[in-house]
């Protein structure tokens, strides 16, 4: 039978590696500043029946779980960044920021 070894491999740049951990740079961070992240506001959520939901139509009013006034939750990649309070901006829609995420309040979101 052969024997067993434990798999080697090269480390892999800007990852620790030995119990070193390689500095970010600002060169690093520019590399990736132009990249798109999804952003998503939840004004609130609600549970159909699929009874229900088969009778939507135009003009269907669906009660969401949030009251008026409420703060909504602010999503950057489907994770919890903020809390914030819709504003009217022109004819647009927007969310002034009132609150970032902790880390255990994005833990708490998913669940």
């Amino acid at each position: 039978m052969d024997e067993v070894k434990k798999a080697e491999f090269a480390a892999i740049e800007g990852v620790e590696s030995a119990g070193v951990k390689e500095a970010i740079t600002k060169e690093k961070i520019e590399k990736i500043l132009d990249v798109t992240l999804g952003a998503t506001v939840e004004l609130g959520n609600t549970k159909l029946t699929l009874e229900r939901a088969l009778n939507v139509d135009v003009g269907t009013v669906i009660e969401l779980d949030k009251v008026a006034g409420e703060p909504v939750d602010f999503y950057i990649n489907d994770n919890l960044f903020a809390r914030g309070e819709v504003v009217v901006i022109g004819e647009k829609y927007g969310v002034r920021i009132t609150e970032l995420a902790s880390g255990s309040a994005v833990k708490a979101a998913k669940l």
